[in-house]
């Protein structure tokens, strides 16, 4: 099989296009705003570092107030608890004497000591042992009172009247009421004996009563009330024997065992009486006065000192820190505005590299359009812009040439008012050689001058790529030929315009800057709306294409 040779590509020197230069401004600035920006981070992260270690050196220097005040809230609810324990014997209140101990009281101590040890004078390690060994004493007073709050042994006055008293006053007022029943079923009773039979029940009731309460309260007051009702129980004892002569024989032998345990009853009453004037009459309320708060006094009184102390001192510490972080405020405010500022020199330095070339070239471009730019601009940098600036005055210069150029005059189309020009469409058209329409036609060796390297430069040097290209293109082409075609003949501007950009931009690809010139001509005037000569240009431009098509083919086939 013969192998077709292809298109030497490497007689034409390849255009040199400076690239980076703008990418690499764009680059520095950022990276400058973005280092400045992390210097500001760090500054930043540095100062909270900084406050973060002198709040948890504030923190732990000794103990705190707040673990103070929780520990005498603790002891003061433990203490209620006891006392609805002794005065009501509810399991509840014992329960939760027991959970203040375990689940606050003893955590809080082990926390208040853990953080005492750092401290460094003697003063605070004492007042921490004491509290500690305090506490100690208290619990146990605390467990002691709860164990013999309920037990019979606590109140021994009251034990002496359940076992003396109690039996002497159920007696009586049994007997009262059994006189009361006989005299109430004589026919020929005593009324009035009845009365003071009722009278003396009832002041009974009253007296026993009084009594209780004397053995629960120990006040004098409840006292004399009780010796007020033996009185006048007594009194109507008497009243009632002074009418004895009106009971029946089944009353007077009441009556004088009721005497004889009624005369017994003050002198029992008052030997209860002398127990319960005892300090010891109630073991547990003795316990809780004499014992009890003596060391809840002390514990209050270490508490409160010890939360006054770290009040003061956590005071000044805030005091410091709120110092440093004024200072480090007005320092970060400082270091915002410089930050700012830097920021906007860097950005307004930038954006003036780039857009006072830009600028020059908008102007030049608008000067270029009136036919008033005369000169070349000077290019001011090696990277893209510069290049761009470049690729301008060649253009301008290229532009120069054509108003002589026959069949174009200003006034039909004009190129310097044209946008979105192709710079090198333009320069490969102004500087092609002259040809009438007869020379176009049949020169097509001249013509179909095909730019390899830079067909191959516009797919990175990839032959099998290009090859694709050409493929796609020689495959639709023949459309886009017909297409063109078809719409110049119905007057369609803007399938011409669709078209010829097409077939431009294939064209582009393989160098053919002539043809590509003639399709950007068939392009602007669809977009313009001026189809008079798109007839003939379209015929040149066929004649064209059909020139390039077997190097196209031979390309293919190498």
């Amino acid at each position: 099989m013969t192998t077709v040779p292809g298109p030497d590509i490497s007689s034409k020197p390849a255009r040199s296009t400076p690239r980076g230069g703008i990418r690499r401004k764009l680059l520095r600035s950022h990276l400058t705003i973005g280092l400045i920006a992390v210097t500001v981070l760090v500054s930043g992260f540095g100062t909270s570092l900084w406050i973060r270690n002198n709040t948890l050196h504030t923190l732990q220097q000794g103990p705190t107030a707040d673990d103070s005040t929780r520990i005498l809230a603790g002891v003061q609810q433990s203490g209620t608890a006891l006392q609805e324990w002794i005065l009501l014997g509810d399991p509840e209140a014992k329960r939760r004497r027991a959970d203040t101990w375990l689940n606050e009281i003893d955590p809080l101590l082990k926390q208040l000591v853990q953080r005492g040890k750092t401290r460094t004078t003697a003063g605070d390690q004492n007042r921490l042992t004491e509290l500690t060994e305090v506490l100690g004493e208290l619990r146990t007073w605390q467990w002691a009172i709860e164990d013999v709050a309920q037990t019979p042994g606590n109140q021994p006055a009251r034990v002496s009247y359940l076992q003396v008293v109690q039996p002497v006053i159920d007696l009586v007022t049994g007997g009262s009421a059994a006189m009361l029943r006989l005299g109430a079923s004589a026919p020929d009773g005593d009324r009035a004996s009845l009365g003071l039979l009722s009278d003396l029940r009832h002041v009974l009731t009253e007296t026993e009563t009084a009594l209780q309460i004397f053995l629960d309260t120990g006040n004098t007051n409840d006292e004399q009330r009780y010796r007020t009702y033996l009185d006048q129980a007594l009194s109507i004892m008497a009243a009632i024997r002074d009418r004895q002569s009106t009971l029946t024989t089944d009353q007077q032998d009441l009556l004088e065992w009721l005497d004889a345990e009624l005369l017994a009853f003050p002198s029992l009453v008052d030997t209860v009486i002398s127990e319960r004037r005892e300090p010891r009459a109630n073991l547990a309320r003795h316990w809780l006065a004499n014992e009890l708060r003596p060391r809840e006094q002390l514990t209050t009184a270490l508490l409160e000192s010890i939360s006054t102390d770290q009040t003061a001192l956590m005071q000044h510490e805030v005091t410091r820190v709120m110092s440093l972080h004024n200072a480090i405020m007005a320092f970060s405010l400082l270091l915002l505005v410089a930050t700012i500022c830097t920021i906007w020199i860097v950005s307004k330095q930038t954006a003036d590299q780039l857009t006072r070339p830009i600028a020059a070239l908008a102007t030049a471009t608008n000067e270029l359009a009136d036919g008033q730019l005369t000169h070349d601009l000077p290019v001011t940098s090696s990277d893209e812009l510069g290049a761009l600036t470049q690729s301008f005055n060649t253009m301008r210069a290229a532009l120069d040439t054509t108003t002589d150029e026959p069949g174009f005059s200003p006034e039909r189309e004009s190129y310097l008012d044209r946008p979105r020009r192709h710079p090198s469409t333009v320069t490969a058209v102004d500087s092609a050689p002259k040809h009438s329409a007869s020379q176009d036609h049949t020169d097509n060796k001249e013509l179909g001058i095909l730019d390899w390297q830079r067909a191959l430069d516009s797919v990175n040097g990839d032959r099998e790529k290009l090859k694709q290209t050409i493929d796609r293109y020689l495959k639709i082409c023949p459309q886009l030929r017909e297409d063109l075609r078809t719409a110049i003949a119905e007057g369609n501007a803007a399938v011409v315009r669709h078209a010829a950009q097409a077939i431009r931009s294939s064209l582009d690809c393989f160098g053919v800057a002539r043809a590509a010139a003639l399709a950007y001509r068939l392009e602007e005037a669809g977009r313009r709306g001026w189809l008079e000569s798109a007839a003939e240009q379209c015929i040149v431009l066929e004649e064209e294409l059909d020139s390039i098509e077997p190097e196209l083919q031979a390309f293919l086939a190498s």
